[in-house]
């Protein structure tokens, strides 16, 4: 990858260019970085075992994360549409302006090369993502997005598979793009979510994310979680519809409230 001074690799009146698109496009990655992290513990926290019946407000949340994130992934890079290619930036464009303003002409000729290389893996992996957004996000297909099936589609787990892998190779392909020393890794991702270089999971109130306390309010205040305590004679009951993997989730998250097993 060419890294380097701005100022040894670029042409001079150029460079304040790049910048501004350098941060237009960051600051889309990150949105789109953000969604995907906040969508991912939605996805992987037992809300509907623990949230009951107020589960339906983290069905709004990620279906609008979603929607969000697919518009971002097609506009930044999978938006190859012919008309008025000139004026829309994403990260491809931003790749052609950088390989025209290259001083060398060896640094020119390595990166349009991987930018092609990098380009078509992209596109090899958004048909989901570019089939949601023509149907159901950008526009509505009377075929696909109306009625019932339209909302399962939506909802469907390969969306998100597919949208997160179109993710990692944006941040890889804007990697390649960010030809100033130093690493992008921690620029792409919101810092308070990012420590050491890589993600850090919500685990307990204490690891100082705003989502750790949320969950943790979810769990400290989970009907389920205290029925055996509050509702002591019912609790029988209810407990001999849950399953053996649905008890474990239960005492795992009794535990984090230092309550007994059940």
């Amino acid at each position: 990858m060419i890294k380097g001074n701005l100022e040894d690799l670029l042409q001079r009146d150029w460079i304040p260019q790049y910048r501004k698109e350098r941060d237009a496009i960051l600051d889309d990655l990150m949105e789109l970085n953000m969604n995907a992290y906040v969508m991912e513990q939605i996805v992987g926290y037992p809300l509907e075992l623990l949230w009951t019946l107020k589960y339906s407000f983290f069905d709004i949340v990620h279906t609008s994360l979603l929607e969000s994130s697919v518009s971002i992934a097609f506009r930044i890079g999978l938006d190859n549409r012919k008309s008025n290619s000139s004026e829309r930036l994403n990260l491809y464009s931003f790749g052609v302006g950088i390989v025209a303003n290259l001083k060398s002409e060896s640094d020119k000729g390595r990166l349009k090369k991987e930018l092609e290389k990098r380009k078509k893996t992209v596109e090899k992996d958004l048909q989901i993502i570019r089939e949601v957004r023509h149907n159901f996000v950008g526009h509505r297909s009377r075929e696909k997005s109306t009625g019932r099936h339209g909302e399962e589609f939506l909802l469907k787990k390969e969306v998100y598979r597919s949208l997160k892998m179109v993710c990692d190779h944006l941040n890889c392909l804007f990697d390649l793009l960010y030809i100033e020393r130093g690493s992008t890794a921690k620029a792409v991702y919101p810092y308070k979510y990012f420590q050491h270089g890589a993600w850090q999971p919500p685990t307990n109130p204490d690891s100082g994310t705003d989502l750790d306390d949320l969950f943790y309010l979810i769990v400290k205040n989970s009907h389920l979680l205290n029925m055996p305590e509050r509702e002591p004679g019912f609790w029988p009951t209810y407990r001999e519809n849950l399953s053996e993997s649905e008890m474990k989730t239960v005492n795992c998250y009794r535990a984090k409230l230092d309550l007994p097993p059940v």
